[in-house]
């Protein structure tokens, strides 16, 4: 049976570098830091709006992306990323479910391309109507050394 070492360990807990290097402090034993952003109840969104959510600084790993709603977003599919990159940390998922904090993301990917290289400003991208009424808020957790 074969032992592999996660990326994050590898130099640092597999003897392959002498002396053993230093884990990434951004994303082992990192800190967890959480924003939360609520979506305002007085502007109706439409097909590709975007919300600003917050920002993220720069070294950052995001490990997590829930939302939770009183209402259904029914077909209406919700992306979080960059103004760039709508869809970088969570691409096109639907959210039906009301009232339970709900994981919609991050993409593998995301968090397989390790820590950001610069701050970077999140935004939420719809692809049909929200009703001004609904009350949405969006945990986004990320790691990070600070």
């Amino acid at each position: 049976m074969a032992t592999y070492y996660a990326t994050q360990q590898v130099g640092v807990a597999d003897a392959t570098q002498i002396p053993a290097l230093k884990a990434d402090g951004r994303q082992v034993n990192a800190k967890e830091s959480v924003l939360i952003a609520t979506k305002d109840t007085t502007n109706a969104l439409v097909a590709n709006d975007l919300v600003y959510l917050g920002k993220i600084p720069t070294g950052s790993v995001i490990n997590g992306v829930s939302v939770i709603s009183d209402t259904s977003f029914g077909a209406v599919t919700l992306s979080v990323g960059t103004a760039g990159t709508p869809g970088k940390y969570v691409n096109a998922k639907t959210m039906t479910v009301t009232d339970t904090p709900t994981a919609i993301g991050p993409n593998a990917a995301a968090i397989a391309a390790g820590p950001s290289s610069a701050d970077e400003d999140l935004y939420l991208k719809v692809s049909g109507n929200v009703a001004a009424a609904v009350v949405a808020s969006f945990i986004i957790r990320y790691s990070s050394v600070k």
